[in-house]
């Protein structure tokens, strides 16, 4: 009889033409690979490249498990229900291919593990070498499930920050294959049935990772001749987040929901702003979602009226508080 193997940790990593991001990656990422970790790829890309990466750093023999998956692109979201279903680690730490990993983080993450009785851990993480996202002291459980929403805000849909373990994420696996959204918010319906029925949930404040946010330009580079945006913040995390917590809303406080989606609407209508000055996106259809999913908050009314406005008019007014901003900030910290 065989019997299958399990890791304390898989690592995956869902990935569609990016070979410089992804060899990046892996650089840092391969020595770290010992006998307890499982490294679970899955290539969705067009052509060899990715592939030729993953053969130059894995050689047969080596140690740990590489589990390199080719698949046949049908969105972010099943990539990531897939590769859950696929790992044989105890825990699962999901992770960008655009992201960049510190050299010690996965001893940081084994070393957590191995001493504590972890169902979710949030894993903070850096925009660069010097802003860490999420500015707390050290490692620790969060005091409940209201303290997750409370602390990681919007960053809770961030998919490296991600850490789960498996058996209790698989009950809500078939509830997320019926609400495919294509931009890995299927993967939330996990991460919040187990932030609202575990009371093991722990905060790496540790910054683990660097994060590379997808840039204006880049936006604009994957916008098709329809104008159709094909990063569209405004429904990733203004509607299927908002989606996605409503599902487990009776497990937190209505005080603690209402807190959050106040402070995610504010972030959102700001970027749809900042996406309607530099010409990649549209509030066209949008003020009638927003007001849809938003109504209950003042400051929805202030979004429509300023979308509303000729762009010129918004382009001075967000180019005066961009102004503002950097006065502050300069104020603040550069004396």
């Amino acid at each position: 009889m065989n019997i299958e193997k399990l890791y304390k940790l898989s690592i995956c990593i869902p990935t569609y033409n990016r070979p410089e991001e992804f060899e990046r990656l892996i650089k840092v990422l391969a020595p770290q690979i010992i006998e307890d970790v499982e490294l679970v790829i899955r290539d969705d890309s067009t052509n060899e490249f990715t592939k030729k990466i993953v053969d130059k750093f894995f050689k047969p023999g080596g140690s740990g498990a590489v589990n390199y998956i080719r698949g046949e692109k049908k969105g972010l979201d099943e990539a990531m229900l897939f590769m859950l279903e696929m790992a044989k680690g105890e825990h699962v730490w999901f992770f960008s291919d655009d992201d960049e990993m510190r050299t010690d983080s996965i001893a940081h993450i084994l070393n957590t593990l191995g001493s504590r009785n972890i169902d979710y851990a949030w894993i903070n993480f850096r925009y660069d070498e010097t802003k860490t996202a999420i500015p707390v002291e050290s490692d620790r459980f969060f005091n409940d499930n209201n303290e997750v929403l409370e602390i990681t805000g919007r960053s809770i849909g961030l998919l490296t920050t991600i850490l789960i373990r498996k058996s209790a994420a698989i009950p809500f696996l078939s509830l997320a294959k019926q609400n495919i959204y294509g931009f890995a918010f299927a993967i939330l319906i996990p991460v919040f049935g187990v932030v609202r029925s575990s009371k093991n949930l722990y905060l790496i404040a540790t910054p683990l990772i660097i994060n590379n946010p997808t840039l204006n330009d880049e936006i604009k580079q994957l916008t098709n001749k329809n104008g159709i945006i094909k990063n569209d913040g405004f429904y990733v995390y203004g509607i299927y987040l908002k989606m996605v917590l409503n599902m487990f809303s009776d497990g937190f406080s209505k005080r603690a929901v209402r807190a959050y989606l106040k402070k995610n609407f504010r972030q959102t209508w700001m970027g749809m702003v900042v996406g309607y000055c530099g010409e990649f996106d549209t509030p066209k259809g949008k003020r009638i979602e927003m007001l849809r999913n938003y109504w209950m908050f003042p400051e929805v009314f202030i979004a429509i009226l300023l979308l509303s406005l000729p762009r010129g008019l918004v382009d001075r007014l967000y180019g005066a508080y961009k102004k503002m901003k950097y006065v502050v900030l300069k104020t603040n910290y550069l004396g």
